[in-house]
């Protein structure tokens, strides 16, 4: 009788393996369905290159913080500062990524952060990220580094669904 049940409680848990296997494969699976978004502003030397120190991912739901983080991190940059561009956020959202101080020595900037695309996959949205690997500040001859802190902004439709950083180093 002893052996009897261990093999029905063996035969349980090998039941249970193969169910939460189909399970796991079936989520890893879901369709991931593109969304669409257009960029608000991306750093560039024409505009300058920001000053803040560190990289920050940010997920903006409502003017007033639309409002904060233009002014703080990106409004300044202009001459005239410039205010924020009008986004509605009754129908849309705001997200951006700011790579923190970095170097360049070659003067002729190239991007180093980029959101590159946006999935929705299940019950989440993905945005997938592009950063270059941070250059370590060293002596270098010529003229002296570039300072500089890249950031990309961009604009979607409205979601309420969890957001997550899918960074990819280059």
């Amino acid at each position: 009788m002893i052996k009897h049940f261990l093999v029905f409680v063996a035969g349980l848990g090998l039941l249970s393996i193969i169910i939460l296997s189909v399970f796991y494969h079936k989520k890893d699976t879901l369709p991931k369905e593109t969304v669409s978004f257009t960029t608000i502003i991306q750093d560039s030397p024409e505009i300058g290159l920001g000053e803040y120190q560190n990289q920050e991912f940010l997920v903006i739901r409502t003017v007033s913080v639309w409002e904060t983080i233009w002014n703080a991190k990106v409004g300044y940059l202009f001459k005239p500062t410039q205010l924020p561009p009008v986004v509605d956020f009754s129908s849309e959202m705001v997200i951006a990524v700011f790579y923190g101080k970095t170097y360049e020595w070659s003067h002729n900037p190239k991007r180093m952060i980029e959101i590159k695309e946006i999935n929705k996959q299940g019950t989440k949205i993905s945005v997938e990220v592009i950063m270059d690997n941070k250059p370590q500040y060293k002596t270098h001859p010529g003229p002296p580094p570039l300072a500089m802190s890249p950031f990309h902004i961009i604009r979607l439709a409205r979601n309420t669904l969890p957001i997550e950083l899918a960074l990819r180093h280059n």
